[in-house]
């Protein structure tokens, strides 16, 4: 299995040069920041929270990117929470703010704000894209094996056109990115039923 350390020995072996580590390791998380917020077949997960009586909010997970769904729990049974603006949650609960089962919710200053509020303990589980954990040097993880490709063409256009100025080499890693990016597009549609290709279109 690949680790950091390994993507920036192989970055090395592209420059021709052994005194960019750091830049290398800054190249690759550089990489990986600016590919995170994509839609992956590894970067979704669920997380299930109790409610508290009389308590509307909830914390949202470390990791949290972008929500997908909020499932709750009543007597055995499961039913999808319908997501409204904050407008609309304002003027719910200034018109009626009483407490029940929940049946909405909005995501606002790094919280779930349900509605009505809670009148008892409810499970709720949450669908969501998350953000891995920052790679460090000895850090093996499918952004230094499975993506390896893909933050290795991005790192190395990134070396080439800031550090290096190569414009012609640049430009080759570059085409390189771009056919991994399609090939690891390609794959991740066979795990999710849309997947748009974003970036190189």
């Amino acid at each position: 299995m690949s680790t950091m350390k390994d993507l920036r020995d192989q970055l090395l072996s592209d420059s021709l040069r052994t005194d960019l580590t750091a830049v290398c390791e800054t190249a690759i998380k550089a990489a990986v920041r600016y590919y995170e917020d994509e839609r992956w077949w590894f970067n979704e997960r669920r997380a299930t929270f109790g409610t508290t009586p009389d308590q509307a909010r909830l914390p949202l997970p470390d990791d949290f990117l972008e929500c997908d769904s909020l499932i709750i729990t009543i007597n055995n049974n499961s039913y999808p929470l319908k997501t409204e603006s904050k407008a609309v949650m304002d003027e719910l609960f200034v018109a009626n703010d009483v407490s029940s089962q929940p049946e909405r919710y909005m995501i606002y200053d790094s919280q779930i704000k349900l509605y009505p509020t809670p009148d008892a303990t409810y499970s709720v589980t949450m669908s969501y894209q998350y953000v891995l954990p920052e790679l460090t040097r000895s850090d093996s993880t499918v952004w230094t094996n499975e993506m390896f490709g893909l933050i290795r063409f991005h790192a190395l256009e990134d070396i080439y056109s800031n550090t290096l100025h190569n414009a012609e080499r640049a430009a080759r890693a570059e085409r390189s990115e771009m056919k991994e990016y399609r090939r690891l597009k390609k794959r991740n549609a066979r795990f999710q039923d849309e997947s748009p290709i974003r970036g190189f279109l």
